[in-house]
């Protein structure tokens, strides 16, 4: 059977919560960290979405992460 997903209002705060979470992670990959973006639903202005924030981190060697 299939999963039920349920869609919310855009949120004005999703874009805060995505900058407080990449502050939290950019540290945890040390020099091999390139790039942090918000990506997604949540990243998109006005879009109805799962509240979820999907983040996607650019690293210059993942064997080294």
């Amino acid at each position: 059977m299939p999963e039920k997903v349920e869609l919310h209002p855009n949120n004005p705060l999703w874009p805060t919560a995505y900058q407080s979470e990449a502050a939290l992670l950019k540290p945890l990959f040390g020099r091999e960290f390139t790039l942090i973006e918000h990506i997604g639903s949540t990243a998109i202005p006005g879009l109805r979405t799962k509240p979820i924030i999907d983040i996607l981190v650019v690293v210059d060697q993942i064997e080294i992460v």
